[in-house]
């Protein structure tokens, strides 16, 4: 069950790869589709023109050669016909006759084939600098049809590149303002907390110290009133009770003090001083 389980699982990201990847060579057909016609198209066109000048080329000879054969044969013909009547008149000054007209007639048949090659020769390299000035043309006007569309396709890639520079730098910008708010935020509220739990630190430690100071001036005035006078009870107990606010005013003023120091340095500590 294990091994058919991986197999199908394998089988599915296969399929899953496969798929993506088709997919992908079919955006990239439709992508280059247009540019695929292009080349086409001039491909075909330059094959059908070559077609065309070889076919040209090739009738050219086909005709030179036909009209070469058909002369041939007409002045084998008509030379036959003609020694076949000389032979009866006469033979000597028709063979020499024959002779001289054979002779001209190859000499001239060999000039006219000459200038006819040189003429098609001539009419061939025409068409061959044409093909070459077209293709010239055609390669010109293709590299800078490429090159207009590199240039648009170039601009647009970098406004994307910049738009996007734009947009991750406001995100990391406001990321950073977002958790500077947070972290303030949090730095606001540490404060406050602390001095709350001060501030109830410092009310238990008073209210304790003031059920310490009560129950020890009680304590005092049971024994002092045993063995001294209510006046110097009284004065004693308002000098005790002088002292003790005194020793308060100085407690209150330090804690204050500390307090201070405390929060002074939390604001230093957040301006990075």
């Amino acid at each position: 069950k294990m091994h058919w389980a991986a197999t199908t699982i394998r089988k599915q990201y296969l399929m899953v790869v496969e798929t993506r990847r088709l997919q992908e060579l079919k955006r990239s057909f439709k992508a280059h589709q247009g540019a695929i016609v292009v080349i086409q198209r001039f491909a075909r066109g330059f094959l059908v023109r070559l077609r065309l000048v070889k076919g040209r080329t090739s009738l050219l000879e086909r005709i030179e050669a036909a009209t070469n054969i058909q002369k041939t044969w007409r002045g084998f013909r008509g030379c036959r016909e003609y020694e076949s009547w000389a032979e009866v008149v006469y033979s000597r000054p028709i063979a020499a006759a024959r002779i001289q007209s054979c002779w001209r007639g190859f000499a001239v048949r060999l000039a006219l084939r000459r200038q006819r090659a040189a003429t098609a020769r001539g009419m061939f390299e025409v068409a061959r600098a044409r093909f070459y000035a077209a293709q010239r043309i055609q390669a010109v006007a293709r590299g800078g049809q490429v090159r207009h569309r590199l240039r648009s396709r170039k601009a647009a890639v970098a406004h994307s590149v910049v738009l996007i520079q734009r947009a991750f730098r406001r995100y990391l910008t406001w990321k950073v303002v977002w958790y500077k708010a947070r972290e303030k935020q949090a730095v606001v509220i540490q404060k406050q907390a602390r001095r709350m739990l001060v501030q109830q630190r410092l009310k238990h430690v008073h209210q304790h110290a003031a059920i310490v100071q009560v129950s020890y001036r009680a304590h005092l005035r049971q024994v002092q009133a045993r063995s001294q006078t209510r006046e110097q009870c009284q004065a004693t107990a308002k000098r005790r009770a002088d002292a003790a606010r005194s020793i308060q005013r100085f407690w209150r003023q330090h804690q204050q003090q500390l307090e201070q120091a405390r929060i002074w340095a939390e604001w230093k500590r957040e301006q990075g001083w």
